[in-house]
């Protein structure tokens, strides 16, 4: 299969599943009193309209670009790690808390893709150079999770999981 194809594809699929989900919202929609801007309801239709715009942007590219490449395959070995680590993260949430499993899962994603391929990176880089990247990354990760920590709780006021330490 050509690239172009499989991206029209794709995109109908998402759309599919985009129309699946106003449906299931407007189902289960929200109490006919509240606000419209109010309703929970409000911000997932927000967001699977984007969803939708940006779908139909990729099928309209693909349609128009007909790029006859071999796609990249989809289920590489990086794929198939991220998404073990995100469902380690998922289930490692509730019992030791948002704040280590965020920082485990950056790090750990961060560095499984700055240290991919590994033989490649055992070869060029010094040891200090590999500790150096190492703290680095443990830092970056930090930030991030103090960050992203502090935006939900403190500004969107959103309770997240505790856990041992935090």
């Amino acid at each position: 299969m050509v690239s172009w194809k499989r991206e029209v594809i794709v995109g109908i699929c998402i759309i599919l599943v985009s129309v699946f989900l106003i449906i299931d919202t407007n189902i289960t929609g929200d109490r006919v009193g509240i606000m419209l801007a109010a309703r929970s309801s409000t911000y997932v239709k927000l967001w699977i309209y984007i969803l939708m715009s940006l779908t139909m942007i990729l099928i309209i590219k693909a349609i128009l670009k007909r790029d006859n490449t071999k796609p990249v395959a989809i289920f590489s070995s990086t794929v198939i790690t991220s998404a073990i680590l995100l469902f380690l993260y998922i289930y490692a949430m509730p019992k030791i808390g948002f704040f280590i499993s965020t920082m485990l899962f950056i790090f750990m994603l961060t560095s499984y893709y700055d240290l991919y391929p590994v033989t490649t990176f055992f070869k060029t880089k010094k040891a200090t150079t590999k500790i150096t990247t190492v703290i680095k990354l443990f830092v970056f990760s930090l930030v991030i999770t103090f960050f992203v920590q502090y935006a939900f709780a403190n500004i969107l006021r959103v309770r997240l999981p505790q856990g041992i330490l935090f």
